[in-house]
């Protein structure tokens, strides 16, 4: 806090002057909330897509990349035990593909498809996914495409943290 000379009065002034705006800026700093994180998976067989929508990934402050897989089936384990929030899908992958992998999940996370393939388009929007891809996939495009998940999973998210039990006498 600056030393003022003068009147006491002045000083005093001058002092709850300086402690409010540092009080303001400290209340601020320590209370803002930052965006929550949205933890993500990517799968796709190609090493390449994959390299490019995790240096996507790593450019969006709100997602967090906490695995890759080439093939679904080892993307299941990770599914059953961590929160997945979003996750990245590549259509043809060895295996199994993705709208058959989609579609015998029992509680799948929002998906993302990124295919090179349109034809698919129908069958992932009725399997309720957020966006459709198509590779080469343009950041713009990307960029869209997860604000458009950031939105539905934040409302999701809202609305289980109101899910209270109440009892109305």
């Amino acid at each position: 806090v600056p030393k003022y000379r003068g009147k006491p009065q002045a000083q005093k002034l001058m002092y709850m002057y300086c402690m409010t705006f540092y009080e303001t800026r400290d209340y601020f700093t320590s209370n803002y909330q930052m965006e929550p994180m949205i933890n993500c998976i990517i799968l796709d067989d190609e090493p390449l897509a994959i390299k490019i929508i995790e240096n996507f990934v790593k450019k969006t402050d709100f997602l967090n990349c906490i695995a890759t897989f080439s093939n679904a089936n080892d993307a299941l384990p990770t599914l059953k035990k961590e929160k997945v929030d979003l996750m990245f899908l590549d259509i043809n992958m060895p295996f199994i593909d993705g709208i058959s992998f989609l579609k015998n999940l029992e509680n799948p996370p929002k998906t993302i498809i990124t295919s090179a393939h349109s034809e698919y388009a129908l069958d992932g929007y009725d399997l309720n996914v957020v966006d459709y891809l198509m590779k080469p996939i343009p950041f713009e495009r990307f960029d869209l495409a997860v604000s458009k998940a950031y939105k539905l999973i934040t409302i999701q998210r809202n609305e289980k943290s109101l899910d209270l039990d109440f009892v109305f006498v």
